[in-house]
């Protein structure tokens, strides 16, 4: 089976103590080969700078505008009462940095997205 490039932006507080399938995760990016990154964020790993997955996103704004064109579609799962607007917002931002169009532009965008079910969300 093909897969498409992928990239997989992962988030907990603690790389040894929260980081689900770890061991997993390394072997599905040696089946997958270069078509597949693990990007972690670890927001307790150090106490003095919190890595969240947003800050991830924007650090990868570039790579993911340019999915998104070739017609990515966008999976977010975890906390419905932060994360996923954050993470939203973060999306929204990314889009409007890399295509020169405001905020709110991005924002519509998105939600174009998910209609097109380009956007998906499984949240909780």
């Amino acid at each position: 089976m093909n897969v498409g490039p992928s990239l997989l932006f992962y988030g907990c507080r603690n790389e040894n103590e929260d980081y689900l399938y770890k061991d997993e995760w390394k072997e599905y990016a040696k089946t997958l080969g270069s078509n597949f990154e693990i990007i972690t964020a670890f927001s307790r790993q150090d106490p003095a700078k919190k890595v969240y997955v947003q800050h991830k996103l924007l650090e990868q704004a570039k790579r993911i505008n340019e999915l998104l064109v070739e017609g990515a579609i966008i999976y977010v799962c975890g906390d419905a009462s932060h994360m996923a607007r954050d993470v939203q917002a973060s999306f929204a931002k990314v889009i409007a940095q890399e295509r020169g169009i405001d905020v709110e532009k991005a924002a519509e965008l998105i939600r174009s997205l998910k209609v097109q079910n380009r956007y998906q969300e499984d949240v909780w």
